[in-house]
């Protein structure tokens, strides 16, 4: 029999996703308490780009002129085509694609009154590269910081622009796009986005994929979600995941450590249990020029119950990164972590 160590579960309907690893609340670094994230949600300038030739055209380098809410997807404010009967479904099955071939839908096909037969009909359809496009103004409070872009459900592909410096891309379906933007300079810079949801993202990707097919209403583009801007120490926590024991009733917290001083330096990682402030583990660390590692074993205490669907019971510790008298202005981090605890056993191919 093995034994498995589960500390995060997320039940959806039927589905069952289970991480071995327990990651920072939503997988995003929280920043400096004096330095809170900023809400990028609003008015952004926007453009359509269907022959693909944004990039080319340096558009990140210039102003956009239409404008679209965000968080929010195109299709829904307006922008894209009418549905019709030959709108370019994503789709696997050919009845599917040609239901309005179908008798049972001929009084659904005429314009103005086209009902197609999926989970979602979309408001308007659109497959290709949109682009987004904002102003920030980064306060003289975060001059040297590390500053980090998260975009917490964009559709699909994203590539981002900081002024006219490209800092890189992103097409994941199941995670938020997270972007270091490195030190900027207090005072304006633009910010620009491009997300393009066609399938050609991931060659060969399976049409009825429920993540981008159009019988679930999943070929949008657009952002959703959190839209947020946040800054650090220039040394900071890069990623912390814990690895609990339920027999043991600790767990081990893995961190990571970034640097953009390009400078080496030592500190103290801590560890504080938000449920009992008197459980608090520490630990020396040290970074080389670009970063470096760090792992210590907590106790759990009293509150370390173990998680299930009846009684949900969730762990809150904070992962505090300080730099020793020669490096404090350089590494001042936390960042709150919220996981679950949870022991899986299997015998052969079954979960028991």
């Amino acid at each position: 029999m093995r034994t498995i160590q589960i500390s995060a579960l997320l039940f959806c309907a039927l589905f069952v996703v289970i991480g071995s690893v327990a990651r920072a609340d939503q997988s995003t670094p929280s920043g400096n308490s004096t330095n809170p994230p900023t809400d990028l949600s609003g008015q952004w300038r926007f453009a359509m780009d269907r022959d693909d030739g944004g990039v080319k055209a340096e558009w990140f380098n210039r102003e956009l002129a239409a404008h679209i809410q965000l968080p929010g997807i195109l299709q829904s404010q307006g922008y894209g085509d009418e549905i019709g009967i030959d709108t370019p479904w994503v789709a696997a099955l050919p009845r599917d694609m040609r239901w309005y071939l179908l008798p049972q839908y001929k009084a659904y096909t005429t314009p103005g009154n086209i009902k197609v037969p999926y989970l979602s009909q979309p408001p308007r359809h659109y497959l290709g590269v949109a682009w987004y496009q904002r102003d920030l103004e980064i306060p003289a409070a975060w001059q040297g910081k590390h500053i980090h872009l998260l975009l917490e459900r964009p559709r699909w592909e994203t590539t981002v622009w900081v002024d006219d410096n490209k800092i890189g891309s992103n097409n994941s379906l199941v995670a938020p796009h997270e972007y270091e933007l490195g030190i900027l300079t207090p005072g304006k810079h633009q910010l620009t986005v491009r997300a393009d949801n066609r399938m050609s993202v991931v060659p060969k990707y399976r049409p009825d994929g429920h993540s981008v097919s159009d019988a679930l209403g999943a070929t949008w583009n657009g952002i959703a979600g959190r839209i947020e801007l946040s800054a650090t120490s220039p040394v900071w926590i890069d990623d912390a995941q814990v690895f609990p024991n339920v027999e043991k009733n600790s767990a081990t917290v893995r961190v990571q450590i970034g640097n953009l001083t390009g400078k080496p330096g030592t500190g103290t990682l801590e560890v504080v249990n938000g449920e009992d402030e008197l459980l608090r583990h520490s630990v020396p660390v040290q970074w080389d020029t670009v970063g470096g590692t760090a792992a210590l074993e907590i106790r759990l205490g009293k509150f370390g119950h173990v998680w299930d669907e009846f009684h949900p019971v969730l762990q809150h510790i904070t992962v505090k990164l300080k730099g020793d008298s020669r490096n404090e202005k350089s590494a001042d981090d936390s960042r709150q972590i919220t996981f679950g605890v949870r022991e899986i056993t299997t015998k052969d191919k079954d979960f028991i």
